[in-house]
């Protein structure tokens, strides 16, 4: 074999992570978002324990990404619309929003990313099928923490 023809990676194989395929590194390729009625579904696995995880948004915690606020800031103490609303870190240089939540069996923090753009694209999959009728009230609260304005006295997403 003439040195222009050796590959130097014949070794691995092709479709793989060479001496990176574990099952952290492949987590990366491996979230699963499903559209549903009750919020977005995403599937991933623990990149600490490698276990099976999923983590619902609620469409109202959806609303407030696509807006950029975090939805633990703008639905607190607002059960009725969310329960337990999540909060999200911005991370800026990443165009994207990193969940600040643990694996709940070995509490190792989740790495996975939802980017800036994620959020209206779900939201255009929900409308189509009709999943939140209320967006227009939450689009308009929403705005208003985006904007840096507290909503008015009264005003509340139904």
């Amino acid at each position: 074999m003439s040195e222009k023809d050796y590959d130097q990676f014949n070794d691995i194989k092709h479709g793989s992570y060479g001496m990176f395929d574990n099952s952290a590194i492949k987590a990366h390729d491996s979230v699963r978002a499903a559209v549903t009625p009750g919020g977005v579904v995403l599937e991933f696995e623990c990149q600490g324990c490698s276990g099976g995880q999923q983590l619902t948004l609620e469409w109202p915690e959806v609303v407030a990404l696509k807006y950029g606020v975090d939805p633990a800031f703008v639905y607190r103490g607002r059960p009725n619309i969310v329960r337990e609303p999540m909060s999200f870190q911005p991370i800026a240089d990443e165009n994207a929003w990193r969940p600040v939540a643990a694996c709940s069996k070995c509490n190792w923090h989740y790495a996975i990313r939802i980017g800036f753009e994620e959020p209206e694209q779900w939201l255009m999959r929900a409308r189509r099928s009709n999943y939140i009728p209320q967006e227009n009230n939450l689009s308009q609260f929403c705005s208003a923490f985006a904007n840096g304005n507290r909503p008015q006295q009264g005003m509340q997403p139904r």
